[in-house]
């Protein structure tokens, strides 16, 4: 079994996890998209016939599938109906360019390559005949999903046991320059993460998740996120336009209790919500806000003008997470980044050479300071 450096036993796997939410919550509405209302049961089948599609097109374990789609319910049936089979999704952001897909594809060498309508770059590195996609057996349109007719193959022939320490997905570096890194997590670590986090925040089956930020970023896929709001049994309501009109007009139609912003994005709602405070928002408890620098000054605005409590988050793709929590007090929450979700982490500060350090106790707060995983 995987085991964490101080013998934590890491034991679940997307394919029983993902099931367990099915069962458990079976009748609760996962996904609002518009007007679509998808519940756990009706994810649960959609997810089936998006195996059974990928079965047929020869995925198996192990597979690396690229997965490069906007924010739609697609992608989350897409996503878990991957790792549910133990194939292993490259999350390529939609806003990714040319050069970027071509460095991800030629080293992460995909099987397949999975698009949607909101993203154009593969069709114009396929028509400039790129050597670099020449390894990729197939490429799919997620519209095929929809039309396909797929035989009636039972599920037992295509699902592979799957353990923790089976590679899970490929997660994408930020804020380097160049081809993004590939970042593997496997389904114990990133499962431990996202259950971590939803203890911390306090999700439940009355959780409403409004998801703005890239599906495909590690932010908004686990942290908590679309994965801590399902396997709370709580509701992901999809925003397709970033403005700040249309958050505010979800929040009030969905009653949403917590979502995620980019500082730019907190921003901008701040700014409207000052100007027009017409939409109700009563139902939001938790702004959680992470990516880059938050400014004090922006942050203490936050409790005031949109109600729900600031959280700030600081998350490396690789695994280190730490949150305030709604236990803390106003203004640890303005001034602090919180603690690691995990008592196994270890926080080390350094100077710019690297010689010196401070240990960092896992119970101390983290300030708005450069932390480095040990």
């Amino acid at each position: 079994m995987e085991k964490n450096r101080y013998g934590h036993i890491l034991t679940e796997n997307f394919q029983e996890a993902v099931g367990a939410w099915i069962k458990n919550y079976s009748n609760n509405i996962a996904i609002i998209e518009g007007e679509r209302k998808i519940t756990y049961r009706e994810l649960g089948n959609l997810i089936i016939r998006c195996r059974k599609f990928f079965f047929e097109q020869g995925v198996k374990k192990g597979d690396n599938i690229a997965v490069h789609m906007g924010n739609h319910s697609e992608f989350i049936m897409v996503f878990l109906s991957l790792v549910t089979m133990g194939a292993v999704p490259i999350l390529i952001l939609s806003a990714q360019k040319k050069n970027e897909v071509r460095g991800i594809v030629r080293v992460a060498t995909p099987k397949l390559y999975i698009y949607d309508a909101a993203v154009s770059v593969l069709g114009s590195l396929v028509a400039e005949g790129n050597k670099e996609l020449k390894g990729i057996e197939k490429t799919i349109f997620t519209s095929m999903l929809e039309s396909s007719e797929v035989e009636k193959t039972k599920e037992e022939t295509y699902k592979e046991q799957i353990v923790p320490e089976d590679l899970a997905l490929l997660l994408l570096s930020g804020g380097t320059t160049g081809i993004p890194k590939l970042i593997p997590r496997t389904h114990g670590d990133y499962l431990y993460n996202v259950k971590r986090i939803t203890e911390r925040l306090k999700l439940t089956q009355e959780s409403v998740f409004l998801s703005v930020l890239p599906m495909a970023h590690n932010f908004a896929l686990g942290n908590p996120g679309i994965l801590g709001t399902l396997c709370s049994g709580g509701t992901v309501v999809i925003c397709n336009d970033i403005a700040a009109m249309e958050i505010f007009s979800l929040i009030e139609e969905t009653k949403v209790t917590f979502t995620a912003f980019v500082p730019s994005i907190l921003k901008m709602c701040l700014e409207y919500r000052i100007l027009d405070d017409g939409d109700d928002i009563s139902s939001l408890q938790q702004v959680l806000v992470g990516g880059a620098m938050l400014p004090e000054e922006t942050a203490r605005q936050v409790d005031l003008v949109l109600g729900g409590k600031l959280i700030q988050v600081f998350g490396t793709a690789e695994g280190l997470i730490c949150t305030n929590s709604m236990d803390d007090s106003y203004e640890t929450r303005v001034s602090c980044q919180g603690q690691p979700i995990s008592e196994y982490d270890e926080i080390k500060i350094i100077d710019s050479d690297g010689s010196h350090g401070l240990l960092i106790p896992q119970h101390r707060l983290v300030s708005n300071i450069l932390i480095l995983q040990i």
